[in-house]
Protein backbone atom coordinates (compact mmCIF):
# COMPACT_ATOMS: atom_id res chain seq x y z
CA UNK A 1 0.00 0.00 0.00
CA UNK A 2 1.43 3.25 -0.96
CA UNK A 3 2.21 5.72 1.71
CA UNK A 4 1.15 9.16 2.02
CA UNK A 5 5.02 10.38 1.58
CA UNK A 6 5.05 8.30 -1.80
CA UNK A 7 2.02 9.88 -3.23
CA UNK A 8 3.21 13.29 -2.48
CA UNK A 9 6.89 12.11 -3.35
CA UNK A 10 4.52 11.05 -7.00
CA UNK A 11 2.61 14.16 -7.41
CA UNK A 12 5.60 16.30 -6.91
CA UNK A 13 7.36 14.53 -9.52
CA UNK A 14 4.12 14.61 -11.42
CA UNK A 15 4.37 18.39 -10.93
CA UNK A 16 7.72 18.99 -12.35
CA UNK A 17 7.34 16.77 -15.56
CA UNK A 18 4.48 19.01 -16.44
CA UNK A 19 6.03 22.17 -15.67
CA UNK A 20 9.01 21.19 -17.89
CA UNK A 21 6.67 19.67 -20.89
CA UNK A 22 5.23 23.34 -20.55
CA UNK A 23 8.65 24.97 -20.75
CA UNK A 24 9.55 22.73 -23.49
CA UNK A 25 6.04 23.35 -25.22
CA UNK A 26 7.04 27.31 -25.34
CA UNK A 27 10.15 27.28 -26.16
CA UNK A 28 9.45 24.96 -29.21
CA UNK A 29 6.86 27.86 -30.28
CA UNK A 30 9.41 30.22 -29.76
CA UNK A 31 12.04 28.79 -31.95
CA UNK A 32 9.27 27.95 -34.82
CA UNK A 33 8.46 31.36 -34.77
CA UNK A 34 12.11 31.80 -35.78
CA UNK A 35 12.37 29.79 -38.04
CA UNK A 36 9.26 30.80 -39.53
CA UNK A 37 10.18 34.29 -40.12
CA UNK A 38 13.47 33.36 -41.45
CA UNK A 39 12.23 31.54 -44.23
CA UNK A 40 9.77 34.37 -44.50
CA UNK A 41 12.65 36.59 -45.00
CA UNK A 42 14.68 34.42 -47.48
CA UNK A 43 11.73 34.29 -49.29
CA UNK A 44 10.91 38.35 -49.34
CA UNK A 45 14.66 38.66 -50.64
CA UNK A 46 14.22 36.38 -52.83
CA UNK A 47 11.08 37.74 -54.04
CA UNK A 48 12.23 41.41 -54.13
CA UNK A 49 15.09 40.03 -56.31
CA UNK A 50 12.67 38.57 -58.59
CA UNK A 51 11.10 41.90 -58.65
CA UNK A 52 14.82 44.15 -59.15
CA UNK A 53 15.24 42.09 -61.99
CA UNK A 54 12.34 42.91 -64.08
CA UNK A 55 13.87 46.25 -63.67
CA UNK A 56 17.49 45.46 -64.74
CA UNK A 57 16.84 42.65 -67.29
CA UNK A 58 15.86 43.33 -71.50
CA UNK A 59 14.88 46.96 -71.37
CA UNK A 60 12.17 46.97 -68.36
CA UNK A 61 10.91 44.14 -70.10
CA UNK A 62 8.94 41.49 -67.87
CA UNK A 63 10.53 37.77 -69.58
CA UNK A 64 7.87 34.88 -69.21
CA UNK A 65 10.76 32.88 -67.86
CA UNK A 66 11.27 35.18 -64.80
CA UNK A 67 7.70 35.39 -64.18
CA UNK A 68 7.54 31.79 -64.22
CA UNK A 69 10.35 31.81 -61.92
CA UNK A 70 8.23 34.15 -59.58
CA UNK A 71 5.41 31.92 -59.51
CA UNK A 72 7.12 28.64 -58.86
CA UNK A 73 9.15 30.12 -56.17
CA UNK A 74 6.05 32.20 -54.95
CA UNK A 75 4.23 28.63 -54.63
CA UNK A 76 6.95 27.14 -52.41
CA UNK A 77 6.91 30.49 -50.40
CA UNK A 78 3.15 30.16 -49.55
CA UNK A 79 3.06 26.30 -48.95
CA UNK A 80 5.85 27.14 -46.70
CA UNK A 81 3.68 30.08 -44.79
CA UNK A 82 0.92 27.85 -44.83
CA UNK A 83 2.34 24.82 -43.20
CA UNK A 84 4.09 27.05 -40.71
CA UNK A 85 0.71 28.78 -39.94
CA UNK A 86 -0.88 25.19 -39.12
CA UNK A 87 1.90 24.17 -37.09
CA UNK A 88 1.47 27.68 -35.03
CA UNK A 89 -2.02 26.67 -34.61
CA UNK A 90 -0.79 22.84 -33.35
CA UNK A 91 1.87 24.25 -30.54
CA UNK A 92 -0.24 27.12 -29.43
CA UNK A 93 -2.92 24.61 -28.87
CA UNK A 94 -0.44 22.09 -27.10
CA UNK A 95 1.11 24.94 -25.25
CA UNK A 96 -3.00 25.90 -23.92
CA UNK A 97 -3.33 21.97 -23.03
CA UNK A 98 -0.02 21.86 -21.39
CA UNK A 99 -0.46 25.20 -18.96
CA UNK A 100 -4.33 23.65 -18.30
CA UNK A 101 -3.12 20.58 -17.13
CA UNK A 102 -0.32 22.12 -15.04
CA UNK A 103 -2.48 24.34 -13.63
CA UNK A 104 -5.18 21.69 -12.91
CA UNK A 105 -2.02 19.53 -10.91
CA UNK A 106 -1.11 22.60 -8.77
CA UNK A 107 -4.38 21.84 -6.36
CA UNK A 108 -4.57 25.73 -5.56
CA UNK A 109 -7.83 25.54 -6.10
CA UNK A 110 -10.48 25.05 -9.06
CA UNK A 111 -10.50 28.92 -9.60
CA UNK A 112 -6.89 29.23 -10.02
CA UNK A 113 -7.38 26.28 -12.98
CA UNK A 114 -10.49 28.27 -14.73
CA UNK A 115 -8.57 31.59 -14.83
CA UNK A 116 -5.22 31.24 -15.65
CA UNK A 117 -4.18 31.82 -18.76
CA UNK A 118 -1.34 30.10 -20.90
CA UNK A 119 1.54 31.57 -22.46
CA UNK A 120 0.27 33.31 -25.55
CA UNK A 121 -3.01 33.72 -24.90
CA UNK A 122 -5.11 37.26 -24.73
CA UNK A 123 -6.47 37.69 -22.06
CA UNK A 124 -10.21 39.73 -23.75
CA UNK A 125 -10.53 41.74 -20.05
CA UNK A 126 -6.76 42.87 -20.22
CA UNK A 127 -7.07 43.63 -24.01
CA UNK A 128 -10.67 45.80 -22.96
CA UNK A 129 -9.26 47.39 -20.18
CA UNK A 130 -6.00 48.69 -22.51
CA UNK A 131 -8.92 50.46 -24.86
CA UNK A 132 -11.01 51.62 -22.19
CA UNK A 133 -7.96 53.32 -20.29
CA UNK A 134 -6.69 54.67 -24.11
CA UNK A 135 -9.83 56.33 -24.59
CA UNK A 136 -9.66 58.28 -21.48
CA UNK A 137 -6.51 60.10 -23.19
CA UNK A 138 -7.25 61.22 -26.52
CA UNK A 139 -3.86 61.36 -27.81
CA UNK A 140 -3.26 58.20 -27.08
CA UNK A 141 -6.40 56.64 -27.80
CA UNK A 142 -5.90 57.94 -31.56
CA UNK A 143 -1.74 56.79 -31.46
CA UNK A 144 -2.96 53.89 -29.91
CA UNK A 145 -5.50 52.71 -32.64
CA UNK A 146 -3.10 53.40 -35.43
CA UNK A 147 -0.54 51.71 -33.72
CA UNK A 148 -1.46 48.93 -31.31
CA UNK A 149 -4.16 46.82 -32.86
CA UNK A 150 -5.20 43.17 -33.73
CA UNK A 151 -7.56 41.94 -36.26
CA UNK A 152 -6.94 37.96 -35.97
CA UNK A 153 -7.82 37.69 -39.71
CA UNK A 154 -4.80 39.13 -40.53
CA UNK A 155 -2.73 38.40 -37.51
CA UNK A 156 1.16 38.26 -37.79
CA UNK A 157 1.01 34.28 -38.42
CA UNK A 158 -1.44 34.80 -41.21
CA UNK A 159 0.47 37.12 -42.89
CA UNK A 160 3.35 34.32 -43.12
CA UNK A 161 0.60 32.54 -45.81
CA UNK A 162 -1.34 35.60 -47.12
CA UNK A 163 1.31 37.72 -48.20
CA UNK A 164 2.64 34.75 -50.56
CA UNK A 165 -0.74 34.33 -52.21
CA UNK A 166 -1.12 37.99 -53.01
CA UNK A 167 1.96 38.08 -54.44
CA UNK A 168 1.30 34.49 -56.10
CA UNK A 169 -2.22 36.22 -57.60
CA UNK A 170 -0.18 39.50 -59.03
CA UNK A 171 2.52 36.86 -60.83
CA UNK A 172 -0.34 35.01 -62.32
CA UNK A 173 -1.81 38.18 -63.20
CA UNK A 174 1.60 39.32 -64.69
CA UNK A 175 1.77 36.19 -66.96
CA UNK A 176 -1.53 36.22 -68.16
CA UNK A 177 -1.34 40.25 -68.84
CA UNK A 178 2.33 41.10 -69.14
CA UNK A 179 3.12 44.85 -69.59
CA UNK A 180 2.61 45.76 -72.92
CA UNK A 181 6.52 46.01 -74.66
CA UNK A 182 7.11 49.59 -76.00
CA UNK A 183 6.32 50.24 -79.82
CA UNK A 184 9.32 52.59 -80.30
CA UNK A 185 12.45 52.06 -78.56
CA UNK A 186 14.34 54.85 -79.68
CA UNK A 187 11.82 57.15 -78.29
CA UNK A 188 11.96 55.30 -75.02
CA UNK A 189 15.31 55.61 -74.83
CA UNK A 190 15.36 59.54 -75.63
CA UNK A 191 12.95 59.75 -72.83
CA UNK A 192 15.25 57.81 -70.37
CA UNK A 193 18.52 60.48 -71.12
CA UNK A 194 16.59 63.35 -70.94
CA UNK A 195 15.13 62.29 -67.43
CA UNK A 196 18.88 61.35 -66.58
CA UNK A 197 20.22 64.55 -67.14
Amino acid sequence: METKKQKDGQDKELREFMRKDYELRISYLNNHFSRMWMRFNYFVAIESALVGGKFLLDANQLSTELTVAGIVLTIGWYVMGAEDRFLVRVYRKQVENAGKQAANATGSGSDFAKTYLYVGSIDKDVENSLREADKKKVKVWLWELFTGWRWDPISTTHLASLLPLLVLVLWVYLFFFPPQKESNPEVSKSIQTQIVK
